[in-house]
């Protein structure tokens, strides 16, 4: 039978948005591109407290152009 892992059982519990904004700044990146939006106003908040910058755009398009042209690498 399958087990519950109740949040009081961890020793240090972390948000699930901390983590994985935490785990982008320890691969390098440094910038995090999108839409501000009702669904993600929580999230957001834990971007300057992982070290990160936010990069907001008007619209998904340009999200997308502007995000994937950052990750080119430049030589």
């Amino acid at each position: 039978m399958a087990h519950d892992i109740r949040v009081s059982e961890l020793k240090q519990p972390v948000d699930v948005a901390e983590y994985l904004f935490r785990r982008l700044h320890e691969l390098g990146v440094r910038s995090v591109h999108g839409v501000p939006g009702d669904y993600n106003l929580v999230a957001l908040d834990y971007i300057p407290k992982c070290g990160l910058n936010w990069v907001g755009n008007c619209n998904e398009l340009n999200a997308g152009r502007i995000g994937s042209n950052a990750a080119i690498p430049r030589f």
